[in-house]
């Protein structure tokens, strides 16, 4: 009864902070909502209020300041390593860093395998292609912590919080 009502107060206060947010963002927060929905009827019930509250307070600050998206992540092959980033800085397989198509460089995430709930916090610091399927791109030590090598690909959410 209690979870019931909770669901219901959240999809109360997302349906209200969509029609605030403006048309420019709308198309972006009804994906995250999408995206958390799925997440509810496939993960533990508790991280999915969790992650929804996040949402709720992501929707009432500035776009600029929160972020919370979930999608595929990869890592970079052992060729890059030692090259230049889309920043400047060099390519390190052994540092905390990633890239991702809109954040800017310098900013902090936290990552979190939706697999296995590891977590991991990264400094972004290049760029995916406009056309990347991937939501982010993580150096091989993040990948190692998030335990994801041997597969390669995995399911992550993205909260930036710097």
């Amino acid at each position: 009864m209690l979870i019931t009502f909770f669901f219901m107060f959240i999809r109360t206060n997302i349906i209200q902070n969509l029609f605030l947010l403006g048309e420019s963002n709308l198309a972006t927060h009804i994906m995250n909502l999408l995206n958390i929905m799925n997440f509810i009827s496939t993960k533990n019930k508790l991280l999915a209020g969790v992650t929804i509250c996040l949402f709720l307070l992501c929707s009432l600050l500035p776009e600029e300041d929160c972020y919370l998206e979930s999608g595929n992540a990869s890592y970079y092959a052992n060729k890059f390593h030692g090259r230049q980033t889309s920043s400047g800085e060099i390519f390190n397989q052994n540092k905390y860093t990633a890239a991702h198509q809109t954040l800017s460089f310098g900013s902090i995430v936290r990552v979190q395998n939706l697999d296995n709930d590891s977590i991991v916090y990264v400094k972004i610091n290049d760029r995916l292609p406009k056309n990347s399927k991937r939501l982010i791109d993580l150096s091989k030590k993040a990948a190692k912590e998030l335990n994801f090598i041997r597969k390669g690909t995995v399911e992550v959410s993205v909260e930036r919080v710097q």
